[in-house]
């Protein structure tokens, strides 16, 4: 991940990288199972959009769950190495 990158989450509720990390290494996001579906990647230059579909299965502020999430993920080529900008849920 980038210094820059932000994750919006479904319900809204946007974070930086520490924020996001914090929350991972805190077991306040538990995340337990990941499966993409139906993605569609669009590279331009040095930055890249996937479109994609993702079940998830995870332990969110206490609850637990499983949803599905359409989600935007920005990708940029630093130094010819692939970042994670944002991720949109």
């Amino acid at each position: 991940m980038d210094e820059s990158f932000i994750l919006r989450h479904m319900s809204g509720k946007i974070q930086s990288k520490e924020e996001f990390l914090d929350e991972l290494s805190g077991n306040i996001l538990n995340y337990f199972k990941s499966s993409m579906y139906k993605p569609t990647i669009t590279i331009h230059d040095d930055e890249a959009e996937v479109l994609v579909d993702n079940r998830l299965k995870a332990r969110v502020y206490g609850i637990d769950g499983e949803w599905t999430l359409h989600s935007t993920i920005i990708l940029k080529k630093i130094n010819q190495k692939w970042y994670f900008i944002k991720w949109l849920t």
